[in-house]
């Protein structure tokens, strides 16, 4: 009998101008996601960014369920980077 083993998946994103959202949909502007193996690795990696909301690369945790990300995922069109993998 053959187990299935899910594994964790921890996410960030970039904000490539700082928060920046688009006024007619609301929607962000800019933002890159990331997954992580790891909160630790992805806590790291969050603090190496710019260092306030508004500054250029700005990084931030992404809860699992977040519609952006969640969209990222499910869509055909959009990109979740693996961190691991840079």
């Amino acid at each position: 009998m053959k187990t299935l083993t899910r594994t964790k998946n921890y996410y960030a994103m970039s904000w490539r101008n700082g928060h920046v959202y688009v006024t007619k949909t609301g929607k962000r502007y800019g933002v890159t996601y990331y997954r992580f193996d790891s909160a630790r690795e992805r806590a790291a990696w969050c603090a190496g960014g710019g260092t306030a909301v508004f500054s250029s690369d700005y990084r931030e945790e992404v809860p699992a369920d977040d519609p952006g990300l969640r969209y990222e995922l499910n869509s055909n069109f959009g990109e979740v980077f693996d961190h691991s993998a840079e």
